[in-house]
């Protein structure tokens, strides 16, 4: 398992520096991990041993639709890491139960989540634990539609907000209309996946989306956004994104499959950064569509 992430850098340095911004690596360069008992080292050519054992199931409750924040395993999967390890990835696609819910209930072993609602759900007695910061910045905002009268925090008392149901929601927009010399008071509505096309549909006022996904999606359809982010206001930057996991399901078996899932999945993590950065991020984007 050590050796994969040697070998996903090697891979994708040589692809760096010896193919052109629209190549992509070749297939057999491709690396898979070897299995625990192993005792060859990894080398871009080496062929695997398959695992010929019954792989362990992992189910990955998704917080969204399949988007950039879920890059890793996706690729990993792509790639077949998962399956060379033993490791049967089972992606639960988002439905109305949050991931915290799904893991606490011990109906996912992983998921993906935030950190104020990880903050949230131990508080109420969740056993889960957050054991990866996929996003280590705030990377949403308060939206409002650019065309609208809301300039600033404090314009939005008074106002329809489109939210998702997150107990943190309400809380901390009212301390940033607070932080703005607003009321902090504002109408709900709980739209869940239905909120951004509310704002843009003028059925609602100002929603949190995320910056680098919903913000791209709203720009290629031609729609402007104006923002207002929380650390302008008095909240200090965060983790956003973490993995947050089931704490007997880690307690379980740490030392094979815990060790192994998660350091494939940076491995994957950091096979995407590096392809970005080589300018092949198709090898990314057809990793997510074809795995979703």
């Amino acid at each position: 398992m050590r050796s994969l992430a040697v070998a996903v850098t090697l891979l994708l340095v040589a692809a760096c520096g010896s193919t052109g911004p629209t190549a992509s690596p070749a297939p057999a360069a491709s690396p898979s991990p070897a299995p625990a008992s192993a005792s060859a080292g990894p080398s871009a050519s080496a062929s695997p041993t398959p695992f010929a054992g019954t792989p362990a199931t992992v189910r990955l409750a998704l917080d969204w639709t399949p988007n950039t924040d879920h890059t890793g395993f996706f690729v990993a999967r792509h790639e077949g890491w998962y399956r060379d390890a033993g490791i049967d990835l089972k992606v639960l696609p988002y439905a109305t139960a949050a991931p915290e819910t799904l893991l606490a209930a011990h109906q996912a072993e992983c998921g993906i989540s935030f950190q104020d609602s990880m903050t949230f759900a131990v508080a109420k007695g969740a056993d889960i634990v957050s054991v990866a910061a996929i996003l280590q910045k705030t990377a949403s905002a308060i939206g409002v539609l650019a065309s609208s009268q809301i300039q600033r925090p404090r314009d939005l008392d008074g106002k329809i907000y489109a939210g998702f149901g997150y107990p943190n929601e309400v809380p901390t927009l009212k301390a940033v209309i607070q932080a703005d010399g607003g009321k902090g008071d504002f109408k709900v509505a709980t739209l869940d996946a239905a909120a951004y096309e509310a704002l843009y549909n003028h059925q609602a006022d100002f929603t949190i989306p995320f910056t680098a996904w919903e913000g791209v999606e709203a720009t290629m359809r031609h729609i402007d956004l104006r923002y207002f982010r929380f650390s302008d206001y008095g909240f200090p930057e965060f983790y956003q994104v973490v993995l947050a996991c089931d704490r007997q399901w880690l307690d379980k078996d740490p030392d094979v499959l815990v060790h192994g899932y998660f350091l494939i999945t940076l491995s994957a993590y950091v096979l995407a950064l590096l392809a970005i950065l080589c300018l092949i991020p198709r090898k990314v984007a057809d990793a997510i569509l074809t795995s979703s």
